[in-house]
């Protein structure tokens, strides 16, 4: 027992240095790890945050192509694409057809192709007045996934312009709506807002539309694919359906992006003609001349763009996606030529963009 004893007395009194060290880590070495791992994650950031926009670009270009062949299938039932309705101020009456009669615009009037019936019929003609306007605000306060750009902004009910709030004729009374990223092919002249008539009897006579100058349009004043109570059909696409715009993302300013603020962004996608849901690749000005708009990125629009909230354009970093009235997909650099992107949304210029 003695001999045990001292035997670990001599053990504990060792010098420290031939002591057995247990392994573990130097302040510098620590550093060095975090280092190295920060470099890391530097490195890897770029490539997780390529991944995520590259999924959020595919469920944009899906979008744009289901859109596209809802558009497509309304024309085959129709045999036209979908008007454009009465004005920013209107929105789709169910009982009103599809036509020039129809105020709204040609969101609600591709919304049976879009697998949305039932919100394409809320707000039936059979409806006490009280009932029809919860009936529209439930339409006009519904957002779609397949009109939403998950780059640009989440899907969700935004603010609406103070004007916009108590416009949306015959019924309904919101203060925020749904939005719409894409746009249709409005052509290259003819760019103007236009609240609508003030009643759906004055509406639906032809002499109303007569009187009030821009809004006197027919089909051969417009060059692209649907306007104000216009709409062409596939046989006045001279260019060719696979060389003249169809529908594709629209440019917004991103400090418009929630505010409802933007003359091109500020009402419901349900609603009828407006800049919300048409866009340009050029006007026609001073006679014959020609002005093209170039596709803007969001933020890139500058002091001295012209008609901003009237141009195509997107929240991507490169490229914007463009549907053909042959129902195809493309994405479309923003450093396209200005008058190659403006023949594209002419039907019918005898130029095929090239």
């Amino acid at each position: 027992m003695c001999l045990a004893r001292l035997t670990r007395w001599i053990s504990s009194s060792e010098p420290r240095s031939r002591q057995i060290r247990r392994p573990g880590f130097t302040i510098v070495e620590l550093l060095t790890v975090i280092a190295v791992i920060g470099v890391l994650i530097g490195l890897l950031l770029p490539a997780v945050q390529a991944a995520r926009e590259a999924a959020r670009k595919a469920t944009c270009r899906n979008n744009i192509r289901q859109l596209a062949l809802a558009i497509v299938a309304h024309h085959d039932a129709k045999t036209h694409f979908p008007y454009g309705g009465w004005g920013r101020g209107w929105v789709g009456i169910p009982a009103q057809g599809c036509e020039k009669n129809q105020p709204g615009g040609w969101i609600y009037n591709t919304l049976p192709q879009l697998e949305q019936w039932a919100l394409h019929e809320l707000g039936g003609s059979d409806l006490a007045s009280p009932e029809m306007n919860a009936a529209y605000s439930e339409r006009l306060q519904t957002a779609l996934p397949v009109l939403n750009c998950p780059t640009r902004r989440p899907l969700s009910l935004w603010t609406v312009s103070k004007g916009y709030a108590v416009e949306p004729k015959p019924y309904g009374l919101v203060r925020s709506t749904g939005r719409t990223d894409y746009a249709i092919n409005g052509g290259a002249s003819k760019v103007f807002s236009f609240t609508g008539p003030p009643s759906l009897q004055e509406g639906a006579t032809a002499q109303w539309w007569e009187v009030n100058g821009s809004a006197t349009l027919n089909v051969t004043d417009i060059t692209g694919i649907s306007h104000l109570r216009q709409a062409v059909s596939m046989r006045n696409i001279e260019d060719g359906t696979s060389h003249t715009y169809l529908v594709g993302e629209k440019h917004l300013r991103v400090d418009f992006y929630e505010t409802g603020m933007s003359p091109g962004d500020d009402n419901s996608p349900f609603a009828g003609y407006s800049l919300n849901t048409h866009r340009f690749t050029a006007e026609t000005i001073f006679g014959n001349e020609i002005r093209y708009f170039r596709p803007l990125r969001d933020g890139d629009e500058g002091s001295t763009a012209v008609f901003p909230f009237a141009r195509f354009g997107s929240a991507h970093p490169s490229t914007f996606e463009m549907a053909f009235c042959d129902a195809s997909v493309r994405s479309v650099a923003y450093e396209i030529r200005a008058e190659v992107h403006g023949r594209l949304g002419h039907r019918a210029d005898g130029n095929t963009g090239n």
